[in-house]
C-alpha cells in the first residue's frame, strides 16, 4: 500500500490571491469607523517613518550636532544653504562668503592655514539681499563672527523670494517634501555620475564652494562682454528701494552683532566698467552712504586692481570668475581679512571667543 507523504495535517500556504480575497475580506465586514482608524494608522505609520528616515540622513545637518561633518549642497542650493545656516554652517565655521553667483566660487579656505579662520562660501547663484539676510542671521545667531560680503547691482534689482521664502515654516520641509524628495534623486544623479553636463559631481562641497564654471563655457569673454554691453546700452542699473533699504538693515545688523567683517564691490572686466562707468559710480555712492563704516570697503575696481581686471583670463564672462581668478580674488581677500579691518583689526574670532 503506497502512503502520502503530503502532512495532512499541515493546511495549505495562503497563496497571493487568498491574501488579497482575506483582505477584501475583513475590510467588507470593517464599519466605516474601523476602516478609517486603519486607514488613519497605516498613514501615519507610514508618515513616522519617512520622517524617521530623513532625520537619519539628516543631510542639512539639522537634527543632531553637525560638528564635523562633510554635507555638500546636492540641489536648491538656496533651501540647502538657508537649512544649514542654522547648525552645518555654525558649528563648523567661523567666518562665511556671501554674495550672488559672482563670489559663489571663491575658496578662501587654503589661504588660512594655519589660522583660527575656518571659511564657508554661503553666497547663492541668483539670490538677491532679502534671501541672503536671513541665511547671514542665522549664521551670526549660531556664532559665526567674520564675514565678506560681496556688494553688486544684481543683488538689489529686486527683493523678496524668487523661489520660496526663506523662513522658519522651511526648517520642517527637511522632515519630508517635494524639494527633499528632488534632492535625493539629484544627489543619487551626481552620485553615479548620470547627466553629468548638468549634474555634476561635486559641483558644490562641504565648504560651500559653487564649481559652476563649466556652465558658463563656450564664446570668448570679448564676446559676451560686448553683447551684454549693446544688451544694456547706457541703461541705469533697476535698484529697488526696497532691497536698498534691506541691504542697509544688513549693514546695521553686521554692526549690532560686533563681528569682524569686509565690503567689497566685485571687480569686473575693465572695458565693461568703463562702459557703464557712470551706473557703476551711482550704484557705489549709493552703497558707500549706506555703509556705517566705509574703512570695510574694497573696491575691487579701483585702478590699484587693474592688474587684474585688465586681464580676461580672471572670467568666464562679463563678471563671473575663472577659476584663476577666483583664487586670486581669495587671495586678496583672505589676506585683507587676516590684516584686519576697521576697528576690529586685532581681532581674530572663533564662534564666539577672541583674541582680545
Amino acid at each position: 500500500m503506497f502512503s502520502s507523504t503530503r502532512d495532512v495535517s499541515s493546511p495549505p500556504m495562503p497563496t497571493a490571491k487568498t491574501k488579497r480575497m482575506f483582505f477584501a475580506d475583513t475590510t467588507r465586514t470593517m464599519s466605516p469607523a474601523a476602516f478609517l482608524k486603519l486607514t488613519v494608522g497605516v498613514a501615519i505609520g507610514l508618515a513616522s517613518l519617512i520622517v524617521v528616515v530623513n532625520i537619519t540622513l539628516d543631510i542639512y545637518g539639522l537634527f543632531r550636532s553637525a560638528e564635523g561633518r562633510d554635507l555638500p549642497v546636492y540641489h536648491n542650493e538656496r533651501v540647502a544653504k538657508y537649512l544649514m545656516s542654522y547648525r552645518y554652517i555654525p558649528e563648523n565655521f567661523n567666518t562665511i562668503v556671501i554674495g550672488t553667483s559672482l563670489s559663489a566660487n571663491l575658496n578662501l579656505s587654503s589661504y588660512f592655514d594655519g589660522t583660527d579662520f575656518r571659511v564657508y562660501n554661503a553666497s547663492v547663484m541668483g539670490a538677491n539681499v532679502s534671501e541672503l539676510t536671513p541665511i547671514l542671521k542665522n549664521c551670526l545667531d549660531g556664532g559665526v563672527r567674520n564675514v565678506i560680503l560681496c556688494v553688486s547691482p544684481y543683488m538689489i534689482k529686486n527683493s523678496g523670494g524668487k523661489e520660496v521664502e526663506l523662513n522658519e515654516k522651511l526648517y520642517y520641509s527637511a522632515l519630508g517634501s517635494k524639494n527633499l524628495i528632488e534632492t535625493y534623486v539629484v544627489a543619487g544623479l551626481r552620485y553615479f555620475n548620470v547627466l553629468p553636463s548638468k549634474y555634476p559631481k561635486g559641483q558644490i562641497d562641504g565648504n560651500g564652494v559653487n564649481r559652476f564654471e563649466s556652465f558658463y563655457s563656450g564664446g570668448s569673454v570679448e564676446e559676451k562682454i560686448q553683447l551684454v554691453l549693446r544688451k544694456e546700452g547706457n541703461e541705469n542699473f533697476a535698484l529697488d528701494e526696497k532691497a536698498v533699504n534691506e541691504l542697509k538693515n544688513l549693514f546695521l545688523m553686521l554692526e549690532e552683532k560686533n563681528v569682524q567683517y569686509l565690503v567689497y564691490f566685485h571687480p569686473v572686466p575693465v572695458e565693461f566698467y568703463q562702459g557703464k562707468r557712470e551706473q557703476y559710480e551711482s550704484f557705489e555712492r549709493k552703497v558707500k552712504a549706506l555703509l556705517p563704516d566705509e574703512s570695510r570697503l574694497i573696491n575691487l575696481n579701483d585702478s590699484q586692481y587693474s592688474f587684474f581686471t585688465d586681464n580676461h583670463t580672471n572670467y568666464i564672462d562679463h563678471g563671473h570668475l575663472s577659476p584663476q581668478g577666483a583664487r586670486t580674488i581669495s587671495k586678496i581677500l583672505s589676506d585683507r581679512l587676516q590684516h584686519g579691518a576697521g576697528q576690529y583689526a586685532s581681532r581674530v574670532v572663533d564662534n564666539g571667543s577672541s583674541t582680545d
